[in-house]
């Protein structure tokens, strides 16, 4: 009898662990999965804020954006510096990145 209730605690200690780390290893990917669609939402928006000082906001791939333009010198070029607030729509998530790109008129 004792062997039994032994067995059947080992076997609902395993089935704990392993129902745990399934939860875990699924909040994980859709983690990693909400910061690569944020990583290729910047690359977008990078490529496609306009290259004039204002600001701009809108929605995108499931994102809400903000975008700070502003006008910066460096030596002999004028450099616009972007930065960019994404917020997740539905996760409520928050990224934040800034660079620099070449102004609107300015040629490199």
């Amino acid at each position: 009898m004792i062997d039994a209730v032994t067995g059947v605690m080992i076997i609902g200690l395993t089935a704990a662990v392993v129902l745990t780390a399934l939860g875990l290893s699924r909040t994980y990917r859709e983690r990693a999965e909400t910061d690569r669609a944020a990583a290729v939402a910047f690359s977008y928006l990078m490529a496609t804020v306009p290259k004039t000082p204002g600001s701009v906001s809108g929605d995108v791939s499931g994102f809400r954006y903000e975008a700070e333009v502003s006008e910066e010198g460096v030596r002999d070029f004028r450099f616009c510096r972007v930065d960019l607030k994404l917020k997740h729509l539905r996760l409520r998530k928050t990224y934040r990145l800034s660079g620099l790109k070449p102004c609107q008129d300015q040629v490199l």
